[in-house]
């Protein structure tokens, strides 16, 4: 589980978080963000537990309760 204490990652479950989770080009641009930033342990996380559905990607809520 990631840590939640850190802001962006904490802005970034919360927007995964969601019914609707983000679009497509932003969970791309999120990732890239993360991979420029060396936020590796973070990105494979989400890589792991974050589903898409007709262009939405959003994480379950059980994830976080790990």
């Amino acid at each position: 589980m990631p840590d939640r204490d850190d802001p962006l990652t904490d802005f970034i479950l919360t927007a995964l978080d969601d019914d609707e989770g983000i679009n497509e080009e932003a969970y791309g641009k999120m990732m890239y963000a993360l991979a420029l930033m060396n936020m590796t342990d973070l990105a494979s996380w989400l890589d792991s537990n974050v589903d898409a559905i007709d262009g939405r990607f959003f994480i379950h809520s059980s994830a976080l309760e790990e």
